[in-house]
């Protein structure tokens, strides 16, 4: 079996507890195995650019951005937003992400999170303590990376298994994606997580860089500042994602070009979507795709620079759609919709507004950009 990377002593004394919790009741157990199985069956279709109208405005984005904001389209309910209650041995195998949730709280300042590991570990330590919609839990993307957090952990996903009534099944599957990891290590030598195929990797971009984005901005993580924010989240954080996708020693130069620009980007205008006085919606977003195209001009320059050709036109393409991620959250999203609330420090609650949600669906369509720019040379 492939070795557990990420969890040590902590970890396994946690393990130790919530193998003791009990096993929830009623949904039927092999569910999760029923949506983690069908995900691999999936083509992914992520940088398929996808126009639609909303309220007489035409909008485009990528497929995986678009699939991620959908997934908390529909408000949680007292029922749904209890995911992470009772984390036993059945609910950490069907949601990997509570893995995570018996790590100890970091002191970020501490936290290198240029590391693909740090950094994921970062993401996923505020999103097993968070209360989230079953949407959310059981969209496809959050599925994929459950499944690479499986391929990472497959020791102990093997002795979580042996604990469950369907554990044969479970099993079963295990040893698929063991298969699935052996085969990406044939290929990937010299990549961080060899285990993880460019689904995995591209999965892995557009979540983990939809996260980094809202923390960018607030949320996640309590007391820090803009430009820790902008420190930890984008130049270190965007610079783990350039690396998970085989940048190498360009990794840092690419995560300071996104830096620079976000930098020298003049926030807090044209994102209402006129919603407040001055310009009307139709002219906020002409103004925000403009914003969003420059913000990554520097990146598009460092990756033609890098090495990277003509791909590295996706950057701005990424950035462009910025306005449409907003225009989007502003139509399909609750003002008064809040995902975290039940966090406390040292964090912080992760979305509470429609601008929020365009921030997350900004940063799932950059890391969606990283990835088919990098892992495609």
């Amino acid at each position: 079996m492939l070795q557990t990377r990420l969890f040590k002593t902590a970890f396994l004394a946690g393990l130790a507890l919530t193998a003791l919790l009990p096993l929830r009741a009623g949904a039927q157990a092999s569910e999760w195995l029923q949506r983690a199985r069908a995900v691999r069956g999936l083509v992914p279709q992520d940088m398929t650019l996808v126009t639609l109208q909303e309220n007489g405005q035409t909008m485009t984005l990528f497929q995986g951005a678009l699939q991620m904001i959908q997934a908390f389209e529909q408000a949680p309910t007292r029922s749904q937003d209890r995911q992470t209650q009772g984390a036993g041995v059945r609910e950490i195998l069907g949601n990997p992400i509570l893995l995570y949730r018996s790590l100890e709280d970091a002191d970020l300042s501490r936290v290198d999170m240029s590391d693909v590991d740090a950094m994921m570990t970062a993401v996923f330590r505020v999103l097993a303590k968070t209360d989230v919609p079953a949407g959310f839990v059981n969209s496809p993307m959050k599925i994929r990376v459950d499944n690479a957090i499986r391929k990472m952990n497959l020791g102990t996903f093997s002795k979580l298994a042996e604990n469950v009534g369907e554990r044969r099944e479970a099993l079963e599957f295990l040893a698929e994606l063991e298969k699935e990891a052996e085969a990406s290590i044939s290929r990937n030598r010299g990549l961080v997580h060899p285990e993880l195929n460019a689904g995995d990797r591209q999965a892995l971009s557009a979540f983990l860089g939809g996260f980094l984005w809202r923390f960018r901005g607030a949320g996640g993580y309590d007391g820090l500042g803009t430009n820790a924010r902008r420190d930890l989240f984008v130049q270190k954080g965007f610079a783990a994602i350039a690396r998970l996708n085989g940048a190498g020693s360009s990794a840092s130069a690419i995560a300071m070009a996104i830096r620079a620009g976000v930098q020298n980007t003049s926030w807090g205008q044209y994102h209402d979507m006129g919603r407040l006085p001055g310009a009307d919606r139709f002219a906020d977003f002409v103004q925000m795709e403009k914003l969003g195209r420059d913000m990554m001009g520097w990146t598009k320059q460092t990756l033609k620079l890098s090495g990277y050709g003509d791909k590295a036109v996706y950057a701005t393409m990424a950035g462009a759609t910025m306005a449409s991620c907003y225009a989007y959250a502003w139509e399909k999203i609750p003002v008064s919709y809040q995902v975290g609330a039940n966090l406390g420090a040292p964090y912080l609650f992760i979305f509470g507004a429609p601008t929020n949600f365009g921030e997350y669906c900004t940063g799932a369509s950059i890391g969606l950009a990283l990835h088919e720019i990098i892992a495609a040379k």
